[in-house]
């Protein structure tokens, strides 16, 4: 199963205590947050550029993905 498979899974089931979905990639503190919470508890994913209220997709750009992952790395 790909990767986009298991996303397309994940977004049909919608959010739950293991599954997360943020928006926007600028969201940093609060992708950060939601991470640490789930590292605290059972563990869990994360989806960035899901909008759940609108059903829709957000261009998470490779810019955006790298600044992210910095983000996470110091903080």
């Amino acid at each position: 199963m790909s990767i986009d498979e298991i996303t397309q899974q994940l977004i049909e089931a919608g959010e739950s205590a293991g599954v997360e979905f943020i928006a926007s990639p600028d969201a940093k503190e609060q992708i950060a947050r939601t991470v640490c919470g789930m590292l605290n508890t059972k563990g869990g994913i994360v989806i960035v550029g899901w909008d759940e209220a609108r059903k829709e997709s957000v261009a998470v750009s490779q810019r955006h993905a790298q600044s992210l992952e910095k983000y996470l790395r110091e903080e």
